[in-house]
């Protein structure tokens, strides 16, 4: 069929939705006029409203609602019209209020542009304008929706197109990315997969992240470009100099794919290392969407959610921890040998010319539902693999079920997914896959108690290295609080030097509330293979019993440890 024939047969298919779209958005219209704010619950001590006047989201205690304040929310004409020429202040709070109810806000509630999940349907929010699929068809929808959640308007992103990106072309993406000298086995392919889930990340529960080793001559700097042709303004690129801070506040409520160019922190300063571990703090928390506390000028926490995928390029490999091992696919590109090779590549390039980022989007919106089935089946089957247990096997999931949409529009078969794993060199990727032990004492000692603006990780830092004996007191005081103690065993000596947590502590369990450790850590911790039980240790005149740790064998998650800036720091407050 003729492409024109293909265009006005869907438009003919979606002009009845397109009609009721209309309708229904003459009515939200009718409502918008009557009611130019809307509350979205209750945060702490503060009501929490979406202005649609202004498309923000404004927070008020009880006693600043003031007429200016009011008049923010809604003109003066509405309220007149609404509660009498002769309203007050506390009549217009009472109104608010009464909109209250018994709603408790959610940061989820706002949303910023990507892709979302809403029940079982599929929201692109392209700033803009937002869309959803019905009835097999992509069409627009309203930024307000009946569940509650607000999709917050901003810069426009690409739209998606009438007609989506065909197999063929999602071929030549496959083949494009093939063209380099990948040192693994599967390398373009895993690039080209994570690039469809990265596009569908906010729709998904669980991201995976990709670091490319690219040293000089590989040709790092063509793919980049090419990369942001084809993701246009719908990926957000940065270089290595900027602060996790720019970065968080450029992604805001999003959910856009984020390229990280030139991440090298070996061989720098302590302050460039810090700055590069606090970019990889968010990527942490970005894998499975957790919610961080950010401390602000004012003293008032601030929560924020990342649910981006992060593609990092660098010369050199600069992932440490075992906890970014198991959360990064590592992929790395030899520089390219002879004349054939860059033909190749350039012939390959070419073939990427007619796609479009509105045309890749529409395939991965069409597409996204079906991956996320292909990614369970292929994740069933990788999960037997020893080295790919756990969430390797989730993410890998992820990111071949996304290769597979970009040539294939059904459900996966077991005899593909068989030839997945199979081509799946594991030795060839790092198989470091932290454990449940191990990330139990990583969460201890990246959160911080109330009242302290600096890690528990630091603290120790604090206490083995403060340049002044009040220093190391105030750190000692502060350990002693949530029951972790470091010493020096009778005989030991400077390498000998101990760390003792706890096994029962009240701020210990706080600090693990929300996590699956929230009263057994002890129990776990043992599981470290350099752990000792010790039945009885003095802290702080009291006797406590709990798990004892060599120094040395948590150094790794110390060395690196966040900085103490509350303004821009990550850091989960308990």
């Amino acid at each position: 069929m003729h492409e024109d024939d293909r265009k006005s047969e869907f438009q003919g298919a979606i002009s009845p939705l397109l009609k009721k779209l209309e309708q229904n958005q003459h009515v939200l219209a009718g409502k918008e006029a009557e009611m130019p704010f809307i509350c979205l619950g209750k945060n702490g001590d503060k009501y929490v409203y979406y202005s649609r006047m202004s498309d923000s989201r404004i927070e008020l205690k009880p006693g600043e609602h003031s007429k200016l304040n009011l008049i923010t929310l809604a003109s003066e004409a509405w309220w007149t019209e609404k509660l009498g020429e002769k309203w007050t202040v506390t009549d217009a709070a009472g109104y608010c209020f009464g909109q209250q109810g018994r709603k408790h806000y959610s940061p989820d509630k706002i949303r910023g542009v990507g892709f979302w999940k809403e029940k079982s349907a599929i929201i692109y929010n392209a700033g803009d304008r937002c869309f959803t699929i019905e009835s097999g068809k992509i069409i627009e929808t309203s930024n307000i929706r009946e569940e509650g959640t607000i999709y917050q308007r901003s810069e426009s992103l690409p739209h998606p197109e009438t007609i989506p990106m065909s197999d063929e072309e999602g071929q030549a993406i496959i083949d494009y990315l093939n063209s380099f000298a990948w040192r693994e086995e599967m390398g373009g392919l895993l690039l080209s997969g994570f690039l469809a889930q990265g596009i569908t990340a906010g729709f998904i529960d669980t991201r995976a992240h990709v670091w490319i080793n690219a040293p000089a001559g590989t040709g790092k700097t063509f793919l980049v470009s090419r990369l942001k042709d084809l993701l246009g303004n719908y990926s957000l690129s940065f270089t290595g100099g900027t602060s996790e801070a720019g970065i968080r506040q450029k992604i805001g409520s999003g959910a856009r794919l984020v390229l990280l160019d030139e991440m090298e922190a070996a061989n720098q300063d302590k302050y460039s290392r810090q700055k590069v571990e606090k970019i990889m703090s968010l990527v942490r928390r970005a894998t499975d969407g957790e919610t961080s506390i950010i401390g602000s000028k004012e003293s008032v926490p601030i929560e924020f959610r990342a649910r981006s995928s992060f593609l990092l390029l660098s010369i050199g490999n600069s992932l440490q921890r075992t906890a970014d091992k198991s959360r990064f696919i590592n992929l790395h590109v030899r520089p390219n040998k002879g004349l054939e090779s860059f033909e190749k590549r350039d012939d390959a390039a070419n073939k990427l010319a007619g796609i479009s980022p509105g045309k890749l989007i529409a395939r991965m919106m069409s597409l996204a539902s079906v991956m996320a089935t292909n990614a369970n089946l292929i994740q069933q089957k990788l999960s037997a693999h020893p080295a790919l247990a756990g969430r390797r096997a989730e993410l890998l999931g992820n990111i071949l079920a996304g290769a597979y949409a970009l040539t294939h529009a059904g459900i996966i078969s077991e005899p593909e997914i068989d030839i997945y794993t199979a081509a799946m060199n594991t030795g060839s990727l790092d198989e470091n896959q932290e454990t449940d032990a191990e990330r139990c004492l990583r969460e201890i000692l990246e959160s911080r108690v109330v009242g302290n603006s600096e890690t528990v990780g630091q603290v120790i830092l604090n206490y083995l290295h403060g340049d002044s004996s009040i220093e190391r007191q105030d750190a000692k005081k502060l350990l002693d609080g949530i029951g972790i103690s470091v010493y020096r065993p009778q005989g030991g000596n400077g390498s000998s030097q101990m760390l003792f947590i706890s096994a029962q502590n009240r701020q210990l369990s706080n600090i693990l509330r929300d996590t699956d450790w929230g009263n057994c850590w002890g129990d776990v911790l043992r599981n470290l293979p350099e752990a000792s039980w010790l039945s009885e240790k003095r802290v702080r005149n009291s006797k406590h019993k709990g798990v004892v740790i060599p120094i040395e064998a948590v150094k790794s998650l110390l060395e690196f440890d966040l900085s103490t800036e509350s303004q821009n720091g990550d850091m989960k407050e308990t």
